[in-house]
């Protein structure tokens, strides 16, 4: 059954006081001072559209102090095809990247997606969940391809079972299902139901090129 994009945003500002609204674009934005990247635009094929919402702290509000690895994200849309509404897309921007931070980016974008399908899960017209569509933009991300990163990937037992990783840092782009991103990543989240489990992931890595000092950044979705 299709899920509409209209009755979902209607039906989420009902229940939630806050709306989903169209725009033109997705752009990020982050207000930490220290922050190297302070805005990333997203574009995406012009047979979607896309709806973001008016509140920026929305995730913020869901599973405070609940979950050991309750970490929010810094964008949220919902892209749609007509009146098909088919991702949830979420973005994290970074500064300079090592596998840490890469390792905390994937949780915040796990979790964000947990949080706004339990959000969208009580609103009428949510039958089907939507796909998940990943983006991690930082201004350097030199630091994964070091010879001490690449070292403690293939000897550190945290990262040596997991291929995505690898993969992500070789190929900047991961495709998967929800229950082997959290397996791979070692993400505590036992017990998720199994429609969550089987929805298809796919989280891209971009950065900014050498010697660009404007700490803005655009990407474009190839879907």
């Amino acid at each position: 059954m299709r899920l509409k994009m209209s009755q979902l945003s209607n039906n989420f500002n009902q229940f939630y006081k806050d709306k989903f609204v169209g725009s033109l674009n997705f752009t990020i934005t982050e207000s930490a001072e220290s922050a190297s990247l302070k805005k990333l635009d997203v574009f995406y094929p012009n047979r979607f559209y896309v709806e973001v919402p008016q509140s920026k702290s929305i995730l913020k509000r869901v599973w405070d102090k609940v979950h050991s690895q309750n970490k929010d994200c810094d964008g949220v849309a919902i892209l749609g095809e007509g009146d098909e509404a088919k991702y949830l897309l979420l973005a994290e921007l970074k500064s300079r990247l090592k596998l840490k931070e890469l390792e905390k980016a994937i949780s915040q974008i796990v979790m964000s997606y947990l949080k706004m399908h339990s959000l969208f899960s009580l609103c009428r017209g949510y039958n089907s969940l939507l796909m998940l569509e990943g983006i991690i933009a930082c201004s350097d991300d030199s630091a994964l391809y070091s010879k001490e990163q690449s070292a403690k990937i293939t000897k550190d037992p945290q990262f040596e079972e997991s291929q995505l990783y690898s993969r992500l840092i070789a190929k900047r782009q991961i495709k998967c299902e929800f229950s082997r991103l959290i397996t791979e990543f070692k993400l505590d989240l036992d017990g998720l139901n199994d429609s969550i489990l089987n929805t298809p992931v796919s989280i891209y890595l971009t950065s900014q090129n050498d010697g660009d000092e404007s700490k803005e950044h655009k990407f474009t979705l190839n879907l």
